[in-house]
């Protein structure tokens, strides 16, 4: 290009010189100095000539390295944006990646933690501290709770360690004695806790301890920032908080609610949309044990493809649960009560 450039220029000085020549034939009309006469022309163009041509050679260079440079300064940038993108791209990859083994990783703790229960570990939770807790909790009122259980509490305690847990969600609070598992169980979990009854005195009494300055000294911390109360009916709250927080999940899930055929199965399906749908293990109260609505509305959900059971079993209430059954209804007390394990589909 540059070459170009230089023989046009050349050409051109040639034509002009030639005219210059050719249409002048004195000194002055050729622009000379007085007293120059027309045999020194020759020499004078050739110095015109000489001077013109590297005037065009030398600016027919700067454009053409001003092009160059602007070319080789047009591919840098491209140079750069194409590596830019390229680094991008290898960024999220190796992101992908490292999500992907810690998401393996994570998946493997779950399954390895998971299969510990079915086998029992469970077992060896020590429940003193519980049974502390479960004292300073107890009200007058005469329906179950977990604290009068070890099997289940000691199932719980276990499940609420597990690795993924960062939520527990469950449906019915009543005076806080799985609340106040939870909370033990796992000091950094948010709890969040479905109940009906807001103004009830037994359920406000167990509130009121979890969040009070006594319940430090039972090892519950920061109950305040992870304890969160949603009051209503359990058919209306749960899908109410899945549809205006789609991004609340739970890690474990629990209910123990009304133990009504549909209302448990309500409660049942509803919970599926709180569920974490990477990791997430549910258990649900009052099954395997006297009355069987409960036990129905797990069967239907299975039947539904719904739920898959891992574990299900009972163990013996207390002597007071089976002589006020047997005192208010003349009924055989069946003093068992029993939990299923079980994650959704």
């Amino acid at each position: 290009m540059a070459v170009k450039w230089v023989l046009g220029g050349v050409v051109g000085v040639l034509v002009v010189a030639a005219l210059v020549v050719v249409g002048t034939l004195t000194a002055t009309s050729a622009g000379l100095p007085a007293g120059t006469t027309l045999h020194h022309a020759p020499g004078i163009i050739d110095e015109a000539l000489k001077h013109a041509i590297q005037e065009v050679v030398k600016n027919a260079m700067n454009d053409a390295l001003n092009q160059e440079m602007k070319e080789v300064r047009s591919s840098v940038n491209d140079l750069k944006t194409t590596m830019s993108h390229l680094l991008g791209a290898m960024n999220d990859a190796k992101s992908t990646m490292e999500n992907l083994t810690h998401s393996q990783s994570a998946q493997r703790i779950f399954d390895q933690e998971l299969r510990d229960i079915l086998n029992g570990n469970w077992k060896s939770v020590d429940l003193a501290p519980l049974d502390a807790i479960a004292k300073r909790t107890r009200t007058e009122r005469p329906a179950g709770h977990s604290g009068e259980l070890i099997a289940e509490r000691q199932l719980y305690y276990r499940l609420a360690q597990m690795s993924h847990v960062n939520r527990i969600c469950e449906i019915g609070f009543n005076t806080g004695h799985s609340a106040s598992l939870w909370l033990f169980a796992n000091p950094t979990a948010e709890v969040v806790m479905f109940e009906v009854r807001n103004n009830d005195t037994q359920v406000k009494h167990g509130e009121n301890f979890l969040r009070g300055p006594k319940a430090v000294q039972f090892g519950l911390k920061n109950v305040n920032q992870r304890l969160r109360m949603v009051f209503g009916d359990s058919g209306i709250t749960v899908r109410g908080v899945a549809r205006l927080e789609p991004s609340l999940k739970c890690d474990l899930l629990s209910i123990d609610g009304f133990h009504e055929y549909f209302h448990a199965l309500s409660d049942i399906v509803d919970m599926h949309s709180l569920a974490n749908p990477d990791r997430h293990v549910a258990v649900i109260d009052d099954t395997n044990c006297f009355g069987d609505s409960v036990d129905k509305s797990l069967e239907e959900a299975q039947r539904r493809g719904l739920v898959k059971v891992l574990l299900g079993m009972s163990e013996p209430g207390l002597k007071e649960l089976a002589e006020y059954m047997a005192k208010g209804s003349g009924e055989d007390p069946h003093p068992f009560r029993g939990v299923t394990l079980y994650q959704y589909s």
